[in-house]
């Protein structure tokens, strides 16, 4: 059973807070525009590498199957998002990519694995989903992109017309992506829900930290108006 913040774990975060705090630092403050152009592509094909590499290693290990194997999940369809957004630095596709990068984070954090070993499936679950945080976190630092007011109800309701879309092939297929049937396994945020409410909980508790992770742009807006009409107060005084 997966260990959730046992030291394998924390091990592992401390790792991937290390190299990501680098890349970003690097990139953000002393890397040339042609170096940052080299990250940029190094994580777009690591991200769209990793996921060839993890369907054939399943498939030659048994273990591909529709049902679970298939990039249907958030943070699944968040790699091409990502590394989209990357290779094009779309304004439109940014906010949803940001806030998408939201269950990547839950899935560090909680993973619903249940191999506590240092196995290949360990190693390519904590690579993939840090991977998109990373991608993300470049384009903040290094770009002008960013989420609006606007773009995260857009992003609101892009998300839920793809869970009605997976919950849809959910259903015809029998499977579970974005586990919008059941909880997933291990020791994660889902445990905590009610079993009866648990995809009203799911939805409810995804907007809510929509909206957390806007706030930070939020607070500045707000401080940035209010800078800006102060100087027209005062000429009223």
């Amino acid at each position: 059973m997966f260990d959730t913040f046992g030291t394998e774990h924390l091990l592992t975060l401390s790792i991937i807070a290390l190299i990501q705090i680098g890349v970003v630092v690097y990139a953000g403050k002393f890397s040339s525009e042609k170096g940052r152009n080299i990250i940029r592509w190094i994580v777009i094909f690591g991200l769209l590498g990793h996921e060839v590499v993890r369907h054939i290693y399943f498939a030659f290990d048994g273990k591909w199957d529709y049902h679970s194997t298939l990039p249907l999940h958030l943070c699944g369809l968040n790699v091409f998002l990502v590394a989209y957004v990357l290779s094009t630095k779309s304004r439109r596709a940014f906010p949803v990519a940001y806030f998408w990068a939201i269950g990547a984070i839950h899935s560090i954090l909680t993973p619903s694995i249940t191999d506590n070993s240092l196995s290949y499936y360990y190693i390519e679950y904590f690579f993939g989903h840090s991977l998109i945080i990373l991608g993300v976190l470049f384009l903040i630092i290094t770009t002008d992109l960013r989420p609006t007011l606007r773009s995260l109800h857009t992003s609101i309701l892009v998300s839920l017309a793809v869970i009605g879309v997976i919950g849809i092939f959910n259903l015809i297929f029998h499977t579970n992506y974005m586990y919008l049937l059941y909880p997933p396994e291990g020791d994660n945020l889902a445990q905590f829900f009610p079993d009866g409410n648990y995809l009203v909980i799911l939805i409810l508790a995804g907007i809510i930290h929509y909206y957390l992770f806007y706030l930070p742009y939020g607070i500045h807006d707000f401080l940035r108006r209010k800078k800006l009409f102060k100087p027209k107060l005062d000429e009223l005084t």
